[in-house]
């Protein structure tokens, strides 16, 4: 049974190897752009997951970006910290659509002490091309296969320069997104991997950039991060 099982799994461990490179959080953190960074902890990881976050906006520096899930507001003073002068949309369900948290509205973006655009809408009929232009997006709504295929696809539609997702531990999480890339020739599709987040950067951008070096770098001393050619 246990010979069936890995003759099956094989073929799709090493189709998601193919579509993602893996790198660690020490490739991705910078001292320099993690200066001023707003930093959570309120649940195991968190620290780490939202300073990969801060970093990535601070190196790539969108101008945009669009969040799907504000609940309320952590994650979204960090990305409006982060990308200082930048426009943060929001998005999340009204309360009268919530069947898991149950956010009243006054609780929806209160813990963000910093100014953004709270939006209200299901995300899957949610018309993002009124908020163009958006190059980056942060995706930390229903973790489900569904949701996240969708917002993935949506996200896609703005040709951003920056996605970052979280909790992409979640297998339907990670499924989804790259069931989304796995044809996509026009961004890279990275797992931070001892962290939650995965995030694609467009290829206009990419060239030449330091996290790439590294890892490189890593893959030649045998640290197990994979790059795809």
């Amino acid at each position: 049974m246990k010979k069936i099982l890995l003759l099956i799994l094989l073929p799709i461990l090493a189709f998601a190897e193919s579509t993602v490179s893996y790198v660690t959080f020490n490739d991705v953190y910078d001292k320099n752009l993690a200066q001023d960074a707003i930093t959570r902890n309120e649940h195991p990881g968190f620290y780490f997951d939202f300073l990969v976050l801060h970093c990535l906006i601070r190196k790539y520096s969108p101008t945009s970006c669009f969040e799907i899930g504000t609940c309320d507001g952590s994650g979204t003073q960090v990305i409006k910290n982060a990308i200082r002068e930048g426009t943060v949309y929001s998005l999340e369900l009204a309360p009268e659509q919530q069947r898991e948290y149950r956010l009243t509205k006054e609780r929806i973006g209160s813990a963000c002490r910093l100014p953004y655009i709270q939006l209200f809408g299901d995300s899957l009929s949610y018309n993002y091309a009124q908020n163009y232009p958006i190059d980056s997006w942060f995706i930390d709504g229903a973790h489900d296969y569904r949701h996240v295929s969708y917002e993935s696809k949506q996200a896609l539609k703005s040709r951003p320069k920056l996605i970052v997702w979280h909790d992409t531990d979640i297998p339907d999480v990670f499924n989804a997104i790259v069931d989304v890339f796995k044809d996509n020739k026009e961004y890279k599709l990275i797992r931070v991997s001892d962290t939650r987040v995965t995030y694609a950067i467009s290829k206009i951008v990419v060239p030449g950039t330091t996290i790439f070096k590294k890892a490189a770098m890593h893959q030649a001393n045998g640290a197990g991060v994979k790059e795809d050619k």
